[in-house]
């Protein structure tokens, strides 16, 4: 799937894990990427779901949708979208969505709680929530320079 990607697609990729190893997505199927920067998790899911399904992709910063929607041109999928919204509001009816994924992303919502509940309000009763995402082990160093030295660890 990565291989029918643009290149400009494939650089614009910033995630920090694959939530695609947690479970299957079906043909036919709806999924929603919180975060979906450059688009390329949300390309993923298309492929996916196929014809008959929908990959929604959102994200907050006007620049990242702009990118995602630039390799939509060049990765023309059909039932594709790109929306600007937060994961604390999603603009969608409840239960609409049979997967929601999301790639690095939760770690940087100021009100995961809030996030969390919507997430949940969106999916079907059985949907799939996939989540690839950094946590803290330990504790957080307070001098800000030993954080960012242990960053990569």
């Amino acid at each position: 799937m990565i291989r029918a990607l643009s290149e400009a697609a494939v650089a614009s990729y910033c995630g920090v894990g694959n939530p695609f190893t947690l479970g299957e997505i079906h043909a036919g199927e709806t999924v929603l990427d919180i975060g979906c920067g450059g688009g390329v998790d949300t390309f993923v899911a298309a492929f996916l779901v196929g014809l008959t399904g929908q990959a929604v992709g959102i994200d907050a910063t006007p620049e990242m949708l702009e990118r995602a929607r630039r390799n939509h041109l060049e990765v023309p999928l059909a039932r594709v979208a790109f929306l600007p919204a937060s994961a604390e509001d999603l603009p969608f009816r409840d239960q609409r969505f049979h997967v929601v994924i999301s790639n690095g992303v939760f770690n940087l919502i100021p009100d995961k709680a809030r996030a969390l509940t919507e997430v949940l309000r969106v999916l079907k009763p059985e949907g799939r929530f996939m989540i690839a995402d950094q946590i803290l082990t330990g504790e957080l160093p307070e001098d800000s320079a030993a954080r960012v030295a242990s960053w990569a660890r």
